[in-house]
């Protein structure tokens, strides 16, 4: 019980935290060998609480991930090598639940999608670099019923294909 280190073969720390009970409790970190963060976050009663934050090896953030009860609860935001957010998704009880969105590197929006249970479920938009609608699909259970491709232009920058206008 208290507070702990522990130790990779090559003398660099492993993790560190509080054992209670010998149980991990309270704010923990682990490392790569290397001795680069790994991961750090919060444990009660033994289990993942609260938003733990997850390193690549350079030490980049990679992920975030809000925990409950040792389940994804909240948002997970996932980044990209450069440290750029990618996806932000919200989970209930370890399913996809709400509204996700992907960026590109920009940061703009790329995609708007609901889950219901895990799953996509209604309509989802696809975002150009500026910001229009280039991109409509219908989901029913996780399954896609509709799609359509709209809004684009060609390489000379003419219009090409369907378009709509929204407001």
């Amino acid at each position: 019980n208290g507070y702990n280190v522990f130790y990779f073969e090559n003398g660099n720390k492993s993790s560190e935290g509080t054992l209670k009970n010998g149980q991990p409790e309270g704010y923990w970190k682990n490392y790569f060998e290397s001795g680069v963060l790994k991961s750090e976050g919060n444990r009660l009663n033994g289990q993942l609480d609260s938003i733990w934050k997850f390193y690549n090896e350079e030490g980049i953030l990679r992920e975030e991930i809000s925990y409950r009860n040792d389940q994804k609860n909240g948002v997970t935001n996932n980044y990209n090598r450069e440290g750029f957010l990618v996806s932000s998704t919200p989970f209930k009880n370890n399913k996809r639940q709400g509204i996700g969105f992907t960026y590109y590197t920009n940061g703009g929006m790329h995609t708007e999608t609901i889950y219901e249970s895990g799953v996509e479920n209604g309509t989802a938009y696809e975002f150009g670099l500026t910001g229009e609608i280039i991109g409509i699909k219908v989901f029913q259970n996780g399954i896609l019923t509709q799609q359509e491709v709209i809004n684009r232009k060609n390489s000379t920058g003419e219009k090409i294909g369907l378009w709509k206008e929204f407001y």
